[in-house]
């Protein structure tokens, strides 16, 4: 309400730097950052909060050459493998287990249903929020393991593959990036 009330002011750009400074509008919108971090912080993501090369490499950029080598399949297949299983602190929290890889177990779920509808899945992956689903569905459909049809989503050959494979394959480059 209180963003809503100051909406005119935000949205003029001689007026926001008095308007962001006022201390409601401060807390609504640390209200609002807090309440996205809780939700998505920690869900598929590796952090690293020091990366830096020793002698003598720190004098040829050293620490940005390795904070790049964490992009690599190798460390993304190790990430995999630990952190597939439940969510230890998310599961003790909720006093039942929670998985964090939606994606996998919506790949998995149309591998043993066949086709699904869009409530059908949410519902067996646990998701609430309608845009939860979207976005899952959305990077799944983009990387064409799955497709969309009258009947719901299913899965393709290139998504039975992809769950066949012992080590699943880094598919990032295949994401189409709308222009």
């Amino acid at each position: 309400m209180t963003l809503r009330e100051a909406r005119e002011n935000l949205c003029d750009p001689s007026a926001y730097p008095a308007v962001v400074t006022r201390e409601s509008i401060v807390i609504a919108l640390q209200t609002i950052l807090d309440t996205l971090k809780s939700r998505y912080a920690g869900i598929n993501l590796m952090e690293v909060s020091t990366c830096g090369a020793i002698a003598p490499y720190n004098h040829i950029l050293g620490g940005k050459l390795a904070a790049l080598l964490l992009f690599s399949p190798e460390i993304a297949d190790d990430y995999r493998r630990l952190y597939s299983g439940p969510s230890i602190i998310a599961s003790q929290l909720k006093n039942a287990e929670v998985r964090r890889d939606v994606a996998l177990r919506f790949l998995r779920y149309l591998k043993r249903q066949g086709t699904a509808s869009e409530p059908t899945l949410r519902q067996a992956l646990g998701l609430a929020h309608q845009r939860d689903f979207v976005e899952v569905a959305e990077y799944l459909m983009r990387l064409g393991l799955i497709e969309t049809s009258s009947a719901g989503r299913r899965l393709t050959r290139a998504g039975d593959s992809y769950l066949r494979a012992p080590v699943p394959p880094d598919l990032r480059s295949r994401i189409a990036r709308g222009g």
